[in-house]
């Protein structure tokens, strides 16, 4: 797929299927950042991973890795554009993305608003900021409407 790609011969990704029931994130890297992972009580940390090459910088295989998260814990994965610039070192702004998820409670999408808005220092650079958390309290039953997720790659339906 990422050799079909116009004018791009390759493409970093990150992948994770988050288990909120379960409290672990499973996750692969193609080239691609590694997750930030926060947590009530508990120091912020860059999740160190196996990186895989880059998608259609040929044949390639992938190391995954289970990574387990505390109760209100929060993933984010983010591009490039919103840590680095020009003007800022990629150390700089992953110090600086850890310190404004330390300091950022509410709902996900306020929360991913107010960081991007703050981090973002300029337009040169794609910027794209995705935020998960692990419920605060696991039950044993779901807190997914109708019982369970949808299974990957399915709606649901």
């Amino acid at each position: 797929m990422a050799a079909d790609m116009p004018g791009t011969p390759f493409a970093t990704c990150i992948y994770a299927v988050l288990d909120p029931a379960e409290g672990e994130c499973v996750f692969a890297r193609a080239g691609h950042l590694p997750p930030v992972i926060t947590a009530p009580g508990e120091d912020t940390m860059v999740i160190d991973l196996p990186v895989g090459l880059p998608l259609g910088l040929g044949s390639a295989s992938f190391e995954a890795a289970t990574v387990k998260l505390s109760a209100g814990a929060t993933i984010a994965l983010y591009t490039d554009g919103l840590v680095e610039s020009r003007s800022r070192s990629f150390d700089c702004g992953v110090g600086a993305l850890c310190a404004a998820l330390e300091r950022s409670a509410g709902p996900l999408g306020e929360v991913c608003e107010t960081i991007t808005r703050e981090l973002q220092l300029d337009s040169e650079d794609d910027v794209t900021l995705v935020l998960a958390r692990v419920p605060a309290a696991r039950s044993g039953t779901s807190s997914f409407p109708g019982g369970s997720p949808a299974t990957p790659g399915r709606d649901g339906r």
